[in-house]
C-alpha cells in the first residue's frame, strides 16, 4: 500500500491534533506504545484516557483515513481512535493493514480495534493472520497481540477460533520456543495477552468514559441548579438553568450513542455560551 503525507491531500493539521498531542510529557503515540497509560497510578490516566475518547468521537472518517495511509506513528494513533470510538466503517481497512503488515510498531493498535469492535468478521481477520504469520517463525511481528484478541473476541462471541492455536506444541507455542530466550516467557502466553487488552478496555470504560460522560451531566445540572440556588424561584432565572441542564443530557448522549450525536453536543457548547452572555446581560 502507498505511503501518503496527510499535507498532500489537505490534512495537514491531523498529526499535530491527534497523533504527537500531549496529555503527559510525551506524546501521544509513544503513550499508547509504552502501555504507560495502563500502570496504576499513573498521573495523566484520566485526562489521557479522556481527550482520547472525545478526539475519537469528533475525528472525520477523512482525518482518520489520511492518518491511516502515512507512517507507523500515525497508523498506531488512528488504529486506536478506531478502537475507541468503535468505528465499524473501518474493519476492512484495518484488517488489510494488519495482513499486509507493513510497518513495525502499528500492528498492536490493529489488535486493540479490532478486538473492541468485537465482531465475528474481526475473529475471521485475527484468525487469516495467526494462519499466515504464526508459522513464519522468523519474523517477530504481532503474534502474540492478535492471538490475545482472538482469544478475547473468542470469549465475547463463545466461539473458539483460538483453539487450534492455543493447544500444547501448537504454533502459538512454536512459534515462541522458536527464540530459547522467550521459552515460556510469561508475557507472551495468549492468557497474558488477553489480560492486556481487557486492562485497555477497562481504561476507557472504568476511567475515560465515565469521566467524560459524568462531567458533561455534571455542568448540565450544575447549570440547573445554580440560578435557583442563587435567585430563589424567581423563574426568569430558571429558563438558562433547565436549557443548560438539557445541553448537558445531550452531551451524555454524545458520548453513550457515538458520535452521531456529538454535532448537537457541540452546538450545546456554542448554546450554553449564548445563554450565559444574555444571563449576565440580564443581570
Amino acid at each position: 500500500m502507498p505511503f501518503q503525507r496527510p499535507e498532500e491531500i489537505g490534512y495537514g493539521h491531523v498529526i499535530e491534533r491527534y497523533v504527537t498531542k500531549k496529555d503527559s510529557e510525551r506524546p501521544r503515540y509513544l503513550e499508547l506504545g509504552s502501555g504507560r497509560v495502563l500502570r496504576p497510578g499513573w498521573p495523566h490516566a484520566e485526562r489521557f484516557a479522556r481527550h482520547l475518547i472525545e478526539d475519537a468521537a469528533t475525528i472525520t472518517d477523512a482525518e482518520l483515513e489520511a492518518l491511516l495511509a502515512y507512517e507507523w506513528r500515525s497508523r498506531l494513533t488512528a488504529a486506536w481512535l478506531i478502537g475507541v470510538g468503535r468505528r465499524t466503517l473501518f474493519l476492512e481497512r484495518i484488517g488489510d493493514l494488519l495482513l499486509a503488515s507493513e510497518v513495525c510498531y502499528s500492528g498492536g493498535g490493529y489488535c486493540f480495534a479490532l478486538a473492541r469492535l468485537g465482531t465475528p468478521a474481526d475473529a475471521e481477520i485475527l484468525t487469516a493472520y495467526l494462519d499466515r504469520y504464526l508459522p513464519r517463525t522468523d519474523l517477530r511481528y504481532d503474534q502474540p497481540a492478535a492471538l490475545g484478541a482472538l482469544v478475547r473476541l473468542d470469549a465475547h462471541l463463545d466461539t473458539g477460533h483460538a483453539d487450534r492455536f492455543t493447544q500444547p506444541d501448537g504454533l502459538g507455542e512454536q512459534w515462541v520456543n522458536a527464540l530459547v530466550h522467550l521459552q515460556d516467557h510469561p508475557g507472551y502466553t495468549p492468557e497474558e495477552q488477553r489480560r492486556w487488552l481487557e486492562m485497555e478496555e477497562n481504561l476507557w470504560r472504568g476511567i475515560g468514559v465515565p469521566a467524560c460522560r459524568y462531567n458533561c451531566l455534571a455542568w448540565g445540572l450544575i447549570s440547573a441548579v445554580l440560578p435557583v440556588v442563587g435567585a430563589g424561584t424567581r423563574s426568569p432565572d430558571l429558563v438558562p438553568g433547565v436549557l443548560g441542564a438539557g445541553w448537558g443530557a445531550v452531551e451524555v448522549l454524545a458520548f453513550y450513542r457515538g458520535r452521531a450525536w456529538f454535532p448537537a453536543a457541540l452546538l450545546c457548547r456554542v448554546g450554553a455560551g449564548v445563554r450565559d452572555v444574555l444571563t449576565t446581560a440580564a443581570a
